[in-house]
């Protein structure tokens, strides 16, 4: 019988919890939504730039992607495909 095979933290299925109205939604991890939910349910968090955790989705996005914070989640996965897709076109470093 073989070990369970260990996931990477960033490879592993996303349950969104957090509102539509924050980009990062679908990249932020499961038990970070999940705790920032109750915040957002209790009004303590109203809009995405209040949350502890954009700031540094935004920093991150912008050192992967050179992007700056998407207007929508449409244009988040259309960054994130360009940059797939240079990366792809540039080859193992």
């Amino acid at each position: 019988m073989s070990a369970p095979t260990a996931r990477d933290p960033w490879d592993r299925e996303i349950i969104p919890s957090c509102p539509p109205a924050c980009v990062w939604r679908e990249t932020c991890s499961t038990g970070t939504q999940q705790g920032i939910a109750q915040l957002w349910a209790e009004g303590r968090i109203t809009t995405p730039g209040e949350c502890i955790f954009f700031a540094r989705r935004a920093r991150l996005h912008w050192e992967v992607t050179g992007c700056g914070v998407p207007a929508s989640l449409a244009e988040l996965r259309a960054q994130l495909a360009t940059h797939k897709a240079a990366q792809a076109e540039a080859g193992p470093a």
